[in-house]
């Protein structure tokens, strides 16, 4: 993630992770969305408090052995909700920072449907059920403090139109599929190649031997007493392509339709 944070020297470990909403012409609010996380952290037992910064994209909120940092970054027609957890406490292992800040976006998840999260690493992106399913079969090693009371807050934010992207954001530039689209892309990706049909149902052309192109010859001088420009665009083909004999059989009978249509005056009328 892009999130600048103020660091301190006794800083333990930083984990981040991002989810992005497809919002065309629109940009997330810091203000109220840092107050809804604020909420969503309390609901699950983080006690927290806003700190103040000069970056009106980017909320903190310090809670007793952790700092939630809110960042909200404009990428083409998707807004990122980056999340960056730091812990201070020496008793804070990296593998309970991971398991509360996997509690934390997975609290965003109930009330908010992203298109997808990159977990830990910008790179690392995966659906949000995907991550449902790696929380149910990895659920948080320790749950966080009970609830204590909550410090209301408010934030300003100026006009997004007045704020510069980072140049994190200019270097990232991520395609993400929608939902409905993965079982095409799923479809594609394990379509079977040339190779594998081929050694499934082996090759059944009809193989070009001297005499049937012979017969692709003969059969062009033949039409070209009754087409004679039918007969030259198939001996034009038959020098850049290969002789083929289902083609230069399939121009015949075509012509011969067309030259029996017009004797019978049945092309006139379908032409006029």
């Amino acid at each position: 993630m892009t999130v600048e944070l103020h660091k301190t020297s006794n800083v333990q470990s930083v984990l981040h992770a991002g989810l992005a909403f497809h919002m065309p012409g629109e940009t997330f609010d810091t203000a109220s969305t840092a107050a809804h996380l604020s909420l969503l952290l309390a609901d699950i037992g983080f006690e927290n408090w806003p700190l103040p910064n000069d970056n009106p994209m980017l909320a903190v909120l310090s809670c007793n052995d952790c700092t939630v940092f809110i960042e909200i970054e404009r990428d083409g027609d998707f807004n990122w909700l980056n999340l960056s957890l730091e812990t201070s406490a020496p008793d804070i292992t990296e593998a309970v920072a991971e398991g509360w800040l996997a509690q934390i976006v997975h609290a965003v998840l109930k009330t908010m449907t992203p298109e997808t999260v990159a977990w830990l690493q910008p790179d690392a992106l995966i659906s949000p059920w995907e991550f449902q399913a790696m929380l149910a079969e990895e659920p948080a090693e320790e749950a966080p403090a009970a609830i204590v009371n909550l410090r209301p807050f408010e934030l300003s934010l100026r006009d997004p139109a007045q704020c510069t992207c980072n140049e994190g954001a200019k270097k990232r530039r991520i395609k993400v599929p929608a939902p409905a689209n993965a079982a095409v892309a799923h479809a594609i990706r394990h379509e079977p190649t040339r190779e594998e049909l081929a050694d499934e149902f082996g090759d059944d052309a009809v193989p070009e031997t001297e005499m049937r192109r012979l017969s692709v010859w003969l059969m062009t001088f033949a039409l070209g007493i009754v087409a004679l420009p039918a007969a030259l665009a198939l001996g034009v083909v038959s020098l850049f392509k290969g002789e083929d004999f289902r083609f230069a059989t399939q121009v015949i009978a075509l012509t011969v339709l067309a030259m029996s249509l017009e004797t019978s005056g049945a092309l006139a009328a379908i032409l006029y």
